[in-house]
């Protein structure tokens, strides 16, 4: 019983961290000032990541968001505040990818397929700029849209595309 009941509270527990619900009143401000998902760290990861980009690498993917993306999901990355209620259409509006909404579960190499190949293929709306946008490119908004990310959220990311990177490696070395 008590196992069960655990169960239940952990599921319940991942369940809520991964909604990131924002608001009208939250979407106003600069990203560095929102709130951040609900992030829960292990005991394992408990020491500090260190951000490795360039202030000149944040500074060109701020500039290809703001050109490329930025009318979608707005200034400082805030998105759409009803991100997650479908239009008249049954699509979801552009989320926040500032650290509040889900964009942070995703491995580097998901993020940089969604920039170049779009959502369509996942039900989403956003085309790709697969020949728009070098490789290059694409990975430098990936740094400035992590950039924006909470210490807490960021940390957690950049251990879950480790250890995705790890697996596919050794993976790939068991062959």
């Amino acid at each position: 019983m008590l196992i069960r009941l655990s169960t239940v509270l952990l599921a319940s527990f991942i369940l809520a961290s991964c909604s990131g619900a924002g608001s009208d009143e939250s979407a106003k401000k600069p990203a560095p000032e929102k709130t951040a998902a609900k992030v829960e760290l292990t005991a394992g990861s408990a020491q500090p990541v260190k951000r490795v980009f360039s202030p000149e690498q944040v500074a060109r993917g701020e500039k290809l968001f703001n050109e490329k993306c930025g009318d979608c999901h707005k200034k400082y990355a805030v998105g759409e505040p009803s991100w997650q209620l479908k239009d008249k259409d049954g699509k979801l509006p552009p989320p926040p990818l500032d650290g509040t909404a889900h964009a942070w579960h995703h491995p580097m190499e998901v993020l940089h397929k969604y920039i170049k190949k779009g959502g369509k293929e996942y039900g989403g709306t956003m085309e790709g700029y697969e020949g728009d946008l070098t490789d290059s490119e694409i990975t430098d908004i990936v740094v400035w849209i992590t950039s924006l990310w909470p210490k807490d959220v960021y940390d957690k990311w950049y251990r879950r595309d480790q250890m995705t990177r790890n697996w596919k490696e050794d993976a790939s070395q068991s062959r």
